[in-house]
């Protein structure tokens, strides 16, 4: 037999703490942006996005992380599908944001330099315990 559960919202018992996920592991934070026109297309747990100039962008978390060493991913593209020879580097994330820092990876070696870039699509996300 099938059954099918249809609610609107889940809560913990206290009615306002957020439900833990027992032998799961979900995101606690994603975000999909461009760095190029500063727009939020969707996400969860971000409230705040700031241009720190090019390809430098600070993520603020609405609901903040435990400590720092929450897990970070961010990929980018130039739009349409398009990927693009890129690095991202996080700088040491705090418990409420993460900074990003994307370049078009212009080295010759997989260390080597990059030119900061604004890309058309981030795609961001971030695992820990909230705190």
């Amino acid at each position: 037999m099938t059954s099918v559960l249809n609610v609107d919202s889940i809560a913990a018992k206290d009615g306002t703490s957020p439900v833990e996920l027992t032998k799961q592991v979900a995101a606690k934070a994603w975000a999909k942006y461009g760095m190029d026109d500063n727009t939020i297309n969707d996400s969860f747990n971000l409230a705040s996005l700031t241009d720190n100039g090019t390809g430098d962008f600070t993520q603020t978390w609405s609901n903040g992380f435990d400590n720092i060493y929450y897990s970070q991913f961010a990929s980018v593209s130039i739009g349409n599908g398009l990927s693009a020879i890129s690095k991202q580097d996080f700088y040491i994330p705090t418990t409420s944001s993460v900074r990003l820092y994307a370049a078009y990876h212009n080295g010759s070696s997989e260390t080597g330099g990059g030119t900061a870039y604004d890309y058309a699509v981030v795609s961001l996300l971030a695992h820990g315990d909230l705190a």
